[in-house]
């Protein structure tokens, strides 16, 4: 297929149409610098190395996809909905209003259609997968390529809405290419207000962090494991990852979560993320009900760390 605009903005308004609020096209060449990236945070932050070298494969786009000629970059704002009250600064908004915690809602399944509208079109494409969340590289560093957002000082990707947006990435047979020129205010050099904000000290300096003391890691992929010199009460009150530096950026506008739509079934399970009930929560509850809501952040072998840091963040509320 050429590469023509017309291809390009047929993408981008399908993915539209079928849920998404941004979309973006690259080459893979536009992702060469990702491996540069990942190599400096290794050199500022030698601890991380085992965390980033993990990473390293997602680096070969051209290895892993030699079909490929294009990269699709999707978004979509979760500022759209409410979030409950009692789930803030305890449960990480990006999990639960995720739609893959909801696979059985209108907006995945509206999702799932582009693939198969890609499919019609006879063009070939692989995401590396829907559990692998690097799926074809680093989506946000695409996202940035494709000049969908910005990556702000805590290292998260921002579009107009903020940073609590869900990122998915195509590589396609297509050749076309689709950026945007979006103007987005740089981070004050003299604000800071999202590192004096993380309760374990994660983030080092502006755009760099130590993964293995970030609080939203530890308690998920990490598995429950902290650092020996850190203290309990630095877990704060999260139990499933952390919001703590996005919700004090003043980039994140959404500052009322009481408004907006609510997210499909969430409220009604309000009861079964009550921090007392959940420290004990039996085993078929959690498979059930908890975690299909992480979007694949916790797994079945992780329900006594998920248990655990309940009794944590309980703690932690006693001894404020």
């Amino acid at each position: 297929m050429e590469n023509n605009e017309a291809l390009a903005k047929e993408i981008e308004q399908q993915a539209l149409s079928c849920g998404y609020t941004g979309c973006g096209i690259i080459s893979l060449e536009d992702m060469d610098g990702y491996k540069d990236r990942l190599a400096e945070r290794m050199k500022n932050v030698p601890e991380s190395v085992p965390f980033y070298s993990h990473l390293l494969p997602l680096t070969h786009v051209r290895e892993r996809f030699p079909w490929a000629k294009s990269l699709i970059i999707c978004t979509t704002s979760l500022a759209r909905f409410r979030y409950p009250p009692y789930l803030r600064k305890k449960y990480a908004k990006a999990f639960l209003l995720s739609p893959n915690s909801d696979p059985d809602g209108e907006l995945f399944q509206k999702q799932l259609s582009f693939r198969k509208w890609l499919e019609e079109k006879g063009i070939r494409w692989d995401n590396g997968g829907d559990d692998n969340h690097g799926q074809i590289g680093g989506l946000r560093y695409a996202a940035v390529m494709a000049g969908l957002g910005i990556i702000r000082q805590n290292n998260f990707f921002y579009d107009e809405t903020g940073s609590f947006v869900q990122l998915d990435g195509f590589a396609i047979d297509a050749k076309c290419r689709l950026y945007h020129q979006k103007t987005f205010r740089p981070c004050s050099e003299h604000c800071g207000l999202c590192r004096k904000a993380c309760p374990s000290h994660a983030l080092k300096a502006p755009y760099t962090m130590n993964p293995l003391r970030c609080v939203s890691f530890c308690n998920t992929f990490g598995g429950g494991r902290y650092p020996e010199d850190m203290p309990e009460k630095n877990t704060a009150t999260w139990t499933i990852g952390c919001d703590a530096c996005q919700d004090a950026c003043p980039y994140n506008r959404r500052k009322n979560w009481d408004k907006g739509e609510p997210f499909p079934g969430l409220e009604e399970l309000l009861p079964y993320f009550d921090l007392e009930y959940l420290s004990h929560a039996p085993d078929e509850v959690i498979l059930e009900k908890i975690l299909p809501k992480t979007a694949n952040h916790l797994f079945p072998n992780q329900l006594e760390q998920l248990r655990a840091a309940a009794r944590r963040a309980l703690g932690n509320m006693e001894t404020k």
